[in-house]
């Protein structure tokens, strides 16, 4: 795989189920299917991007709205993201605006702590972790280590796509070269 699309993908197949919101969120995340379903657009971060606002989904409301029995009983398990799509039962346009309630969003547990490497491979963070990894890079005085807070909006997530296809170093890249 190209760039540390690799590492990331490896990283994610190691990762315990219990970082997972459930065992079916991480075979979505490591063989995903298609980017129209219904559970891809229910990820949306809770980042700052620029312009992005939920998806909307609509229903067929039949010729007398909801009190049009025969349609909406057979019509009620159709959805769709596109406003105005022909219903498949009577035909009319799908227009009353329905909300998705999905399970929470995003792929891991709020309350489990993981890591992100350069790389974006993803790992388990707890003490033995972090005294690995601190005894891997040399670091004898963490008072030398830095805190960085970084905010995720839509140049940086574009940045981090780009990097993430060329570089094994893309954290590096897209916050610290600047």
């Amino acid at each position: 795989m190209v760039g540390c699309l690799g590492s990331t993908y490896g990283s994610l197949e190691k990762l315990d189920n219990d970082y997972f919101r459930s065992s079916k969120t991480k075979s979505r995340l490591l063989n995903p299917t298609s980017s129209k379903a219904a559970w891809i657009k229910s990820l949306w971060f809770s980042v700052d991007f620029d312009h992005v606002t939920p998806p909307k989904y609509y229903q067929c409301s039949g010729p007398g709205g909801l009190d049009c029995k025969p349609c909406y009983q057979r019509s009620s398990n159709y959805v769709t993201d596109v406003y105005e799509s022909p219903c498949p039962v009577c035909k009319r346009q799908m227009t009353m605006k329905v909300e998705y309630t999905g399970e929470e969003k995003g792929f891991v547990k709020d309350a489990m702590p993981y890591i992100i490497m350069d790389d974006l491979s993803v790992s388990p963070m707890s003490t033995a972790s972090t005294i690995t990894l601190l005894s891997k890079f040399s670091v004898r005085d963490v008072s030398c280590l830095e805190e960085r807070i970084v905010r995720l909006r839509r140049k940086e997530a574009l940045g981090l796509l780009k990097a993430s296809l060329q570089s094994k170093t893309v954290l590096t890249d897209v916050f610290l070269r600047k």
